[in-house]
């Protein structure tokens, strides 16, 4: 019997079987690899290549940007070339409008490590910065190298608008490249409000930054031409800055080795001088006063993290603040300063004939300044303050956002003791007057209140008047013996709004006796409440009523028969009752007035005036208006004899007016006839100018009927034919919406 051989034995020794194939993964690795490469360079290619992918990316742009970057719209794409339009930037600090931005460049040259554009053309760009908070500083760089060759051949700018220092600069024209381990920039042109500027700029790209420079600027100042050169040479990290700048009786010279990238501010110059002679700074910023300056300053460091300097300025041309000029007529003085501290020494300002010295310290975030006043005239700060000269003392100090002022200063009859402040809550800053007491002889006003400085800028005040004599403020004022309460309110935002309240107790002025009451509370173009009850002597006006919206009715009242006891410029007798309603668009009047021998400041005068009016809402009520004047004169216009007068109804009214006119020393007689109409609930005037003569050298008469809109909305004229000594002159068609213009166009039509 043979013994059957288990399964292993059976196979013997034999090779193990060949293992199965494995599936090619490295293939399907490869083959996803290069279609995610491919699907990357088709995004890429769209992206970049086509007019919408462009248009795509400009639309991501907020979301990417946390909504502080948009763009409105492109064209063209970005390899190829393209236009941005209105580009917007929101950031904390600062708002930049672009209104359009083209790129033409060669994307190619990408290849070859070189940046080559074409044209680089900026529109209209609106820089608006707000206060930000201090960073520190960077320090010096150690390369200015870039990783490609640029070149951009024309580079343009249509304007650049910086906010809120009002900065305009326009018609930028420039080139820039960066080669051979050198930056270059040309600057063919650039506009400025005062002339043209052209420049240029090489640097090298690594340390010390090799630097040469030049400056050439022609213009106007007061339609004087200037000149201006500034040279820059020597290295970044010590430049050496040489400036001059002449005109007719102007020149400016600057000279100094600057230090931009040192840390500590007060090291970055080596030596400043600044002298500038006969400049008027009107001339370079016209909201500032006009003066003729001439002034030297010089600063260096004084070892360490400290410097040291002076100045001086001397004004040929000092004037009162009231005519726009500079009262101060010397200026000289030193600082010191460190890290920390500034220090002003021994500062003193002329002012007419009085001196003003000044001594203190600034620190980061807070000042201490002491100012002594020694016989300063009042009329040489401001013409028609009081005939005073003032002695005393002011300080402020506290923090640089909101630091406390206190001031005591005498003269031969006023005296003068406040206290301002300021502090801060979630409505912004407030400015807090905490103390005014103004003494002028036995008078005395002592007030209080507080200015809201941001927002809907909230005002409240309260003082009281005891004794107090106007004419001893200012010349002219009668005398007088004021005692008085006043309290007011409101807001100086729009819509302005307020309430005002003045009781007087018994009082004198120019030696009659003064008693009544006032209260008035408005919002806006609505005057909710006007109550008042004044007497002087025999005059006396009283008023009650509310304007603004329909329903509100306003009366009116005077009887006053002395005006020359409110003092010089008034005289005569006036005495007439008015009653106002409907709403500033289409006001309703009823009014009778009457004066004789009427003299008002400001060069107003009329013999004998009569007027009686009466304007009603409906469309046929009675329309009725009588004016006679004699002798009337305001400022260079007179009228020996002025008669107007209006008949009919609302809707469809005649008016005449005649009268015997002088303008600038010519003797007119007019003639003038229209007829119209008010529409229902509007206050705008519509008719026909049916006759209009102007006797006089020269003349003037209406040779056709002329179209007439006229009242607080807009004037607009008609067409129509005038005749002009003996010119014929053809007026065309004009309407404005504010003041009256004449048409451009006029002079042409004369034929």
């Amino acid at each position: 019997m043979q013994d059957t051989p288990l399964p292993d034995q059976a196979a013997g020794p034999q090779a193990s079987p060949p293992p199965q194939p494995k599936p090619p993964r490295r293939r399907w690795g490869r083959l996803l690899c290069l279609l995610v490469l491919l699907a990357l360079c088709t995004a890429l290619g769209w992206l970049g290549g086509s007019a919408q992918g462009l248009s795509w990316l400009c639309q991501q742009l907020p979301a990417l940007s946390q909504q502080q970057l948009s763009i409105a719209r492109s064209e063209g794409s970005l390899w190829s070339g393209f236009t941005l339009h209105d580009i917007r930037w929101r950031a904390r600090y600062q708002d930049v409008d672009i209104d359009r931005l083209q790129l033409q460049w060669q994307a190619s040259d990408l290849w070859q490590r070189r940046l080559q554009v074409q044209l680089l053309d900026i529109g209209h760009v609106r820089v608006n910065s707000r206060p930000a908070p201090a960073t520190p500083p960077a320090g010096a760089p150690t390369s200015l190298s870039l990783p490609l060759d640029i070149r951009v051949e024309r580079l343009q700018l249509a304007s650049l608008t910086l906010l809120p220092a009002d900065v305009r600069l326009y018609g930028l024209q420039a080139s820039y490249a960066y080669q051979n381990q050198q930056h270059q920039l040309q600057l063919a042109q650039l506009q400025t409000p005062w002339g043209s500027t052209s420049a240029r700029l090489s640097i090298t790209d690594s340390t010390p930054f090799v630097t040469q420079g030049q400056l050439s600027a022609q213009g106007e100042l007061e339609q004087i031409p200037v000149q201006a050169r500034l040279q820059l040479s020597g290295q970044l990290l010590a430049l050496q800055v040489d400036g001059t700048g002449s005109g007719r009786g102007m020149l400016v010279e600057a000279h100094g080795v600057l230090r931009p990238f040192a840390l500590n501010p007060y090291n970055r110059f080596g030596r400043l001088d600044v002298r500038v002679g006969g400049i008027n700074p009107q001339s370079l910023f016209p909201a500032w006063p006009k003066a003729r300056l001439g002034f030297a300053v010089h600063a260096e460091p004084d070892g360490g993290s400290r410097i040291k300097g002076g100045l001086s300025l001397l004004n040929s041309q000092p004037g009162p603040v009231s005519a726009n000029q500079v009262p101060m007529s010397l200026l000289v003085g030193e600082f010191r300063a460190d890290d920390k501290v500034l220090y002003l020494d021994k500062l003193m300002a002329q002012l007419g004939e009085g001196q003003l010295n000044l001594t203190g310290k600034v620190e980061p975030g807070s000042l201490d300044m002491v100012a002594l006043l020694h016989n300063i005239s009042l009329k040489t700060l401001y013409a028609t303050a009081p005939d005073d000269i003032i002695k005393g003392t002011a300080r402020v100090v506290g923090p640089l956002a909101g630091p406390d002022i206190r001031a005591s200063l005498y003269g031969k009859s006023l005296q003068l003791e406040t206290a301002l402040g300021f502090e801060q809550d979630a409505t912004g800053r407030t400015l807090l007057l905490r103390q005014l007491a103004l003494t002028a002889g036995a008078g005395k006003l002592q007030a209080s209140g507080k200015l809201g400085l941001e927002g809907k800028q909230l005002y409240q005040l309260e003082g009281q008047l005891q004794k107090a004599d106007p004419s001893r403020l200012q010349a002219g004022l009668p005398v007088g013996e004021l005692n008085a309460a006043i309290k007011a309110s409101g807001q100086l935002a729009q819509p302005l709004s307020g309430k005002i309240a003045l009781k007087f107790s018994p009082s004198r002025l120019s030696g009659a006796p003064l008693s009544g009451q006032l209260s008035a509370d408005w919002q806006g173009q609505r005057l909710h409440q006007l109550l008042a009850d004044l007497t002087l002597a025999s005059n006396r006006l009283q008023a009650s009523g509310a304007y603004g919206v329909a329903g509100d009715k306003l009366k009116l009242l005077i009887d006053a028969p002395n005006l020359s006891l409110l003092g010089r410029g008034f005289s005569g007798t006036i005495k007439g009752q008015a009653e106002l309603s409907g709403t500033p668009r289409a006001p309703l009047l009823s009014t009778s007035l009457r004066a004789e021998r009427l003299h008002l400041p400001g060069d107003l005068s009329v013999q004998s005036l009569s007027l009686d009016g009466d304007i009603k809402a409906d469309a046929g009520s009675p329309f009725r208006l009588q004016l006679a004047a004699d002798k009337l004169q305001a400022g260079s216009f007179s009228a020996e004899q002025l008669r107007a007068q209006g008949n009919g109804t609302r809707t469809r009214h005649q008016l005449q007016l005649d009268g015997r006119l002088r303008l600038a020393g010519q003797a007119y007689q007019l003639q003038l006839a229209a007829s119209g109409g008010l529409p229902a609930n509007s206050g705008q005037w519509q008719g026909m100018l049916e006759r209009l003569e102007l006797a006089g050298k020269p003349g003037l008469s209406l040779q056709s009927p002329l179209a007439v809109e006229a009242g607080a909305a807009r004037v607009r004229l008609g067409a129509a034919r005038f005749r002009l000594l003996v010119a014929a002159c053809r007026w065309p068609d004009w309407s404005a919406v504010t003041a009256f213009s004449p048409p451009a166009a006029m002079p042409k039509a004369c034929i």
